[in-house]
């Protein structure tokens, strides 16, 4: 027998019997020729001869370790990862390379070699091959053929001409077979001029369907705003292609170009505001793209001027994120003009991140539209994105940014009344300007949230559906203010206080224990504030008695430390108490 200990314990007495008789019968001489009495020449001819018999059997054998590895590795959890997501991953490693200026796709290469799956799903994705630079891998691209391209072009300006462009004639066919196109601009040192992407966008490109201008932006040692900044062709890509897509970052160009017509989605991200986009300028883009599907404004500053604005209905549209400045708002901005002459579908997703001062929240919260110039073609079901926002609205809160955000957020304090707009799904947060940054230089104007509460609650409609309402960090003159909003909801069900100060607490308690007051209001949630229990527990008792019940049932208590036994004692007389 050759069992060995470890094949004795794994192996039956069958297995082992098979595996000594295969072994005999390639010695034996019905399996080959022995050795004995042969001379040295047939003596080395008949070991090479059992050599090959026992390497082609154990070629079998490695066979079916081979197929049971497969089946045992089928089981491991990152084979049960689906292929696209495995051919998202490798993509990133291939875009790596294209920015490092890589003149072959080596992630790749390399995701190819490392098991026969991985081989087979990048072999079987076009992009990761076919994504390159110009000039560099116009052989790899080859080889897709009649294939769609995604092409990604790098443009450093160190050696960047713009008078006289790269020659890309060796890559004509395709740039010719491209169906998305991205081009990443460095940022000119010392030089404003702009860049000419004539060399990429004059061929005609009928199969795009994609185009990306990203471009740097940074800031001197003198403080001064550098950007990209880059010039289109008069006709790009001689008016013939199929551009749904466009994204432009960071990027300054002429905003009357032909490649915003007729899009499905839009994205602008980091507009540099030494070359503003003004108002009517967007309003045209957008009204030359009425089947507009998905619009995403972030970082962008918007410019007024002296022009008639009129409202672009885009009824099609399914998602806008509206993200702008959340800081210091300049005189000049148009963000609400702009917004507020954008009509919508009224069950489209909606992201709204802004600011805006005193001076324009009656409009923005109570503008409406004439829509007479648009004729009997005048779409139905379509609204500006903020009073989509208030009809959605279940949420409600008011009060202050945090702390640690007024940094870079709120430096200008002679500015009036800073309101920043929140919403997303079905809650809003309307947070107004912190009082503390007026100590030096005084704002008469500077109320804090008291006034726009005020102004908000003379704009709610008689049955609004809002039922959830909080106050973050509220001073002493937003508590009256407060009250009047909760009295405006007919539907409240639950307040959530957050920071608050104490004369603010008192003013919400009593009115919340007021005998004449039939509010639907069933739970108060404290976040930080347990120091206002005993005036809660005090202002309950003496409705308790009149009432024979508590004007609320249950008080939540949620990040609240060092809460007093003894209140909570008395509270649990009349209200149930959770702690989150």
């Amino acid at each position: 027998m050759v069992a060995s200990s470890d094949l004795k314990e794994k192996l039956s007495t069958k297995s082992l019997c098979l595996l000594d008789e295969l072994i005999q019968s390639l010695k034996e001489p019905g399996g080959g020729i022995g050795t004995d009495g042969c001379d040295d020449a047939s003596s080395y001819a008949c070991i090479e001869e059992e050599r090959v018999r026992f390497d082609l059997a154990a070629e079998v054998l490695l066979l079916e370790v081979s197929r049971i590895r497969a089946k045992r590795n089928a089981f491991s959890p990152i084979n049960k990862l689906p292929v696209e997501l495995f051919s998202r991953i490798f993509l990133f490693g291939a875009l790596s390379d294209i920015r490092d200026s890589a003149p072959l796709p080596s992630s790749s290469i390399a995701a190819s070699h490392v098991c026969r799956r991985w081989r087979q799903i990048s072999l079987s994705t076009p992009s990761l091959w076919t994504h390159f630079r110009l000039k560099t891998c116009c052989e790899w691209a080859s080889r897709a053929e009649e294939l769609l391209l995604p092409q990604d072009v790098l443009v450093l300006p160190d050696n960047f001409n713009p008078e006289n462009s790269q020659d890309c004639g060796d890559c004509e066919p395709n740039l010719r077979n491209m169906r998305s196109l991205r081009i990443s601009l460095r940022a000119l040192r010392w030089n404003f001029d702009p860049l000419s992407l004539a060399s990429y966008m004059s061929l005609p490109a009928p199969n795009l369907t994609f185009l990306q201008l990203t471009g740097e932006e940074y800031y001197d040692d003198s403080d001064a705003h550098c950007y990209s900044h880059v010039r289109l062709p008069p006709s790009p890509f001689q008016g013939q292609h199929n551009l749904r897509h466009v994204v432009i970052s960071c990027c300054a160009l002429s905003w009357d170009s032909s490649i915003f017509t007729g899009l499905r989605r839009l994205e602008l991200h980091g507009v540099p505001d030494a070359f503003h986009m003004r108002v009517d300028e967007l309003l045209s883009i957008l009204g030359a793209c009425p089947a507009m599907e998905e619009l995403a404004i972030m970082d962008c500053q918007f410019a007024q001027r002296n022009v008639p604005l009129r409202t672009v209905p885009l009824p099609r549209l399914r998602s806008l994120l509206w993200d702008t400045n959340l800081g210091y708002v300049p005189s000049w901005s148009g963000w609400f003009k702009a917004l507020h002459n954008i009509l919508i579908s009224r069950n489209a997703e909606l992201t709204l991140r802004c600011a805006t001062s005193s001076y324009d929240i009656h409009a923005i919260l109570g503008e409406t539209h004439d829509l007479a110039h648009l004729g009997p073609a005048a779409p139905r079901d379509v609204s500006p994105p903020v009073q989509i926002a208030l009809s959605r609205c279940r949420h409600l809160g008011f009060g202050y940014p945090d702390r640690k955000d007024w940094v870079n957020e709120y430096e200008d304090p002679g500015f009036p009344e800073r309101i920043t707009i929140d919403f997303s799904g079905e809650i809003l947060q309307l947070f107004s300007r912190p009082t503390e940054l007026d100590y030096h230089e005084p704002t008469p104007m500077n109320f804090g949230a008291s006034m726009l509460m005020a102004c908000f609650a003379s704009h709610l409609p008689p049955d609004c559906p809002i039922r959830t309402l909080s106050l973050f960090r509220g001073e002493p003159l937003d508590g009256a203010a407060f009250v009047g909003v909760m009295r405006a909801l007919p539907h409240l069900a639950k307040i959530t206080l957050s920071e608050i100060s104490f004369e603010c607490a008192e003013e919400i308690f009593k009115a919340l224990a007021d005998p004449q007051w039939s509010h639907r209001i069933e739970e108060v949630v404290f976040h930080r504030s347990a120091e206002f229990l005993s005036s809660l527990a005090a202002a309950i008792e003496p409705y308790f008695r009149r009432k024979g019940k508590a004007c609320v049932r249950r008080v939540t208590l949620r990040d609240c430390a060092e809460v007093n036994e003894t209140t909570m004692f008395v509270l649990k007389r009349f209200v149930e108490v959770v702690q989150d």
